[in-house]
């Protein structure tokens, strides 16, 4: 962390960092030196080995103390790591290769819940972890609605467990899949694929 303000390394050939309306930056910084293997999901580079942090964006903002909070929160987290993005309601960021330079994954982990208590003047919000952008977003609507409903927060669900309105792409199908006995991610990815791919589409299924 330079603790400049500044990101760690300049955005290189095939990152970005668009402004999208007054004082609203979007990071999306995804770096090229980790290589080219993966396959693309809504513009993020997914990989096997890849650990994706999310945070509530809506919740980070309400706690930002800054007046120019879109801003400052981006910059924070591009201080940690130089893989940092925008996925709908969603912070995220990956770590995987600078979990080193911070001493491992939980002291990482302790040092941004520190420097977001810092950064963030409300309560500290929700964090869900996974190996793709898409599923740790999942998690974090799960632990976000229950927070909302005073459930314990569980230990991290296989994908496979998750309820279907977690993924955003299969959100337009829950009811015709409900219809068909689909309760969960893979109670879907179950299904017989001809079939299920005529359904809901090829989007959702690569999604999936």
């Amino acid at each position: 962390a330079t603790g400049s303000g500044q990101p760690p390394c300049a955005p290189e050939r095939g990152g970005r960092l668009a402004h999208a309306g007054a004082g609203h930056v979007v990071c999306e910084h995804i770096s090229r030196h980790i290589g080219n293997r993966g396959t693309e999901h809504g513009g993020l580079k997914m990989q096997g080995r890849e650990h994706w942090l999310a945070w509530p964006l809506e919740r980070l903002n309400q706690g930002a103390a800054s007046s120019s909070r879109h801003d400052s929160l981006y910059w924070w987290a591009l201080e940690f790591s130089p893989r940092v993005a925008v996925l709908e309601e969603a912070l995220l960021m990956e770590t995987s290769m600078v979990q080193r330079l911070w001493g491992g994954l939980q002291p990482m982990l302790e040092r941004l819940d520190e420097a977001l208590s810092m950064a963030c003047t409300a309560a500290q919000p929700v964090r869900a972890q996974a190996n793709t952008a898409w599923l740790a977003l999942a998690r974090l609507r799960l632990l976000q609605q229950g927070r909302a409903q005073g459930v314990p927060e569980p230990e991290a669900m296989p994908a496979d467990a998750l309820p279907l309105w977690t993924l955003t792409a299969l959100q337009p199908h829950s009811a015709m899949l409900m219809r068909l006995g689909c309760q969960t991610l893979g109670q879907v990815r179950a299904s017989p694929r001809a079939g299920l791919s005529r359904r809901i589409g090829a989007r959702a299924l690569r999604a999936l």
